[in-house]
């Protein structure tokens, strides 16, 4: 009985349980619903993206759309081809995952800063937090931008006390992939 116990409620199984809550709430279900308003949006341009490819001018119907950076279509773009083409499921996969990277990003920085406990209440807060769970099932920009914001935090908070060249390479990489991903907000957030 003992046993049991602990291979359910260790450490290291209370940070599974998290993890595999948010990825249940964030994957499941996930390509059923047809696409929103503004996920039509971003389903046009990458689609238009993928028909012409020209992956460099990005169209909203035929007018040219400097709205957001490309990568986010890109990411998209990429996880349409992993998927055997562009649908639902594509679309808002890439915003699950990053939102799903976040709460892990978000676990460990409370566990570096605090302890292990205010981790996990930490991510369990995120993860159970209902315009979280919202925004990582919606086929956008913003979840990939927190987590450039987020990861970029916490790498910084996990290397605070070991600086050094590739300490800041890779804090400032994060920040660049962010900022690459919906403009210049992931930087400004991170850095205040």
């Amino acid at each position: 009985m003992m046993r049991i116990a602990r291979l359910l409620w260790s450490e290291t199984s209370r940070t599974a349980w998290l993890m595999v809550t948010a990825s249940f709430l964030l994957l499941a279900f996930l390509g059923t619903a047809e696409l929103g308003t503004h996920e039509g949006r971003w389903g046009l341009i990458c689609l238009k993206m993928m028909r012409t490819g020209d992956y460099i001018h990005p169209y909203l119907f035929d007018e040219a759309y400097y709205d957001k950076p490309l990568l986010s279509y890109w990411i998209m773009i990429g996880f349409a081809r992993l998927l055997g083409g562009l649908s639902e499921w594509a679309m808002r996969l890439p915003s699950a995952v990053a939102a799903i990277a976040a709460v892990w990003c978000t676990y460990r920085m409370a566990s570096r800063m605090f302890d292990r406990g205010t981790g996990l209440l930490a991510g369990w807060i995120l993860t159970t937090c209902v315009i979280f769970v919202f925004w990582g099932r919606v086929a956008s920009a913003d979840m990939m931008s927190l987590l450039g914001s987020t990861a970029a935090v916490a790498w910084y908070i996990d290397r605070r006390d070991r600086p050094g060249w590739t300490s800041h390479m890779v804090f400032y990489l994060l920040l660049a992939v962010g900022c690459q991903v919906k403009g210049l907000v992931c930087a400004a957030v991170a850095l205040l």
